[in-house]
């Protein structure tokens, strides 16, 4: 994590350093909580610096600007660290969910440093 919120997983840990799978990498997910309302769904990496809400039913009323926090489950992460941010929400091409596209809290751009967390 960083002061802005939640950066990526430690993937290996060497003897001077660790190698971190960012949110933003298509390979990972996040359990993870809109705050209003409190829906949970799964964050995923869209490559570049982009991520996405997923397995958010259809029927929910979900808007952009609305803050997407971990949900504690799973155990990597505790319960409402941010994420990020919505910046759009659609139907899926399955018409049976929501395709949620999450702006991440951390600017990657310009990251140096970050805090791990451990138990």
């Amino acid at each position: 994590i960083n002061s802005q919120g939640v950066v990526g997983k430690i993937l290996s840990v060497y003897s001077t350093s660790s190698k971190v799978i960012f949110i933003t990498d298509a390979e990972n997910s996040i359990s993870a909580i809109i705050n209003n309302p409190r829906i949970i769904g799964t964050l995923v990496g869209r490559g570049g610096f982009l991520c996405q809400l997923k397995y958010i039913p259809i029927n929910e009323s979900v808007k952009a600007g609305g803050k997407v926090l971990t949900s504690g489950e799973g155990g990597i992460f505790p319960k409402g660290m941010l994420l990020g941010e919505i910046t759009s929400s659609k139907p899926s091409a399955d018409s049976m969910t929501l395709e949620i596209d999450v702006k991440p809290a951390v600017d990657f751009s310009t990251l140096e440093e970050v805090l791990v967390i451990t138990k």
